[in-house]
């Protein structure tokens, strides 16, 4: 049956070409394979889930794998080869830039930093000035929300550790305890968190650090892997590109796609954390480092040709969306 079927595709074969008629095999390129990684799945980390569920990283020839890293950092993670791509703190790819200067980063995750200040009781009209001589519980020193929130202090002529007691030593599971229990007047806490305990009742956020614009989350790659795979690279920012319009165009449907609490993303949607477009801004990044210096958390500026902008740029000539109706 099997050979029949042969010796008749092959007749049809020579009787096609035999008029004239030619057959033209057409063969789909095979996918990039690409691994990107992240420390935890969080709503920082929505965009990339939103593409892979939505199949746009299939529609541009990109077969995407999501590893979560959670006792490693992304550093180690793309020094030791384990990921193509990361998603990186602005300020961790700033510091390792000094030891991996052939790092690029050339997309942004976030174009906010989803960080609050919390107090136990609501407060009518905040002002940086009411914290003078209180106590807050903050982010670590040399994370992006840290180093925000002495930039925020120091704007507001408050010395930290001098008029303003931040207190860093505490882990970062037990800040919410701590805080509860009346350690501190202040808080710094993420959104995922600030949004859980203002539904709970338990806190009020007394004021934002998301006014300040930057790339708080990053995809960062390797030169090497940026110059042999530039078409797969272009893919995945294309992918991501217009899961930022879907999520412009469809704030409603995004906890369709994500196990993350309505209020978080509604929260996220409020401060406007995820981006509209796939360009990082290099002046928003020379302001952080420059926050960074003076926090003594960089010892000196980074070179900003770090930043590449070229894929961002083509995606935004090239991706369309056509909103649903």
């Amino acid at each position: 049956m099997i050979l029949q079927k042969k010796y008749i595709l092959l007749l049809l074969a020579l009787l096609l070409i035999g008029s004239g008629i030619t057959i033209q095999i057409i063969q789909r390129p095979h996918p990039y394979y690409i691994t990107l990684a992240q420390t935890r799945m969080s709503a920082d980390m929505i965009p990339h889930y939103i593409a892979k569920q939505n199949n746009y990283f299939k529609q541009n020839n990109v077969d995407i794998n999501i590893k979560t890293c959670s006792n490693k950092t992304m550093e180690q993670v793309l020094a030791e080869g384990e990921s193509d791509i990361a998603v990186m703190e602005l300020a961790n790819f700033l510091q390792a830039m000094h030891k991996h200067p052939e790092w690029t980063a050339f997309a942004p995750a976030t174009a906010r930093k989803s960080s609050f200040i919390l107090t136990k009781e609501k407060i009518e009209g905040f002002e940086w000035k009411d914290m003078k001589n209180k106590a807050i519980i903050g982010q670590p020193p040399g994370s992006t929300a840290g180093v925000l929130l002495e930039a925020a202090l120091r704007e507001n002529e408050l010395a930290p550790y001098r008029s303003v007691a931040v207190f860093y030593n505490i882990p970062q599971d037990l800040h919410v305890g701590a805080f509860k229990t009346g350690c501190s007047t202040y808080l710094q806490a993420p959104g995922t968190a600030a949004s859980r305990l203002k539904t709970e009742g338990t806190a009020h956020i007394a004021t934002s650090l998301t006014k300040e614009k930057l790339p708080a989350y990053i995809y960062v790659t390797s030169s090497k892997f940026l110059s042999n795979y530039s078409e797969a690279v272009q893919g995945f920012t294309n992918s991501i590109y217009k899961s930022f319009l879907f999520i412009k165009h469809n704030p409603d449907s995004i906890k369709d796609y994500v196990d993350i609490d309505i209020h978080v993303i509604n929260n996220y949607c409020q401060y406007k954390i995820w981006p509209t477009e796939p360009i990082i801004k290099e002046e928003e990044v020379q302001n952080f480092m420059d926050m960074m210096v003076q926090a003594g958390e960089l010892s000196s500026p980074i070179n900003i040709n770090c930043i590449n902008n070229k894929f961002a740029v083509k995606s935004m000539k090239n991706v369309k969306y056509k909103p649903e109706q």
